[in-house]
């Protein structure tokens, strides 16, 4: 099995400086997210995904109903350890900074 690690973290107001893991298992493309301030960005903690190409360039994690619960702008499959972007929790609403941790 092949997984990528994704390190997310808030950036405003009483999110600044809290994170979640996010892992990837490229083989069945799913997602799992997990850590301590976690239920600040997810509602949903593990689905399917997908890279999005249009009307934004990245990965969408999906929930149970196949409707987006994040989007990750700029994660695709030639995104290289250490890269890093912004993201959108759907689900609750709120931003944040992620960065590729391993592939």
């Amino acid at each position: 099995m092949a997984f990528w690690t994704v390190i997310g973290t808030g950036i405003v107001d009483d999110l600044q400086g809290k994170s979640f893991g996010l892992s990837l298992n490229t083989d069945d493309e799913t997602w799992t997210v997990g850590g301590p301030s976690v239920d600040k960005f997810f509602t949903t903690k593990s689905g399917a995904y997908k890279i999005a190409l249009i009307p934004e360039k990245g990965l969408q994690l999906l929930n149970s109903h196949n409707e987006e619960a994040a989007f990750f702008t700029n994660l695709v499959g030639t995104s290289a350890v250490g890269d890093k972007g912004s993201g959108r929790a759907t689900e609750k609403g709120v931003n944040f900074n992620w960065k590729l941790d391993s592939k």
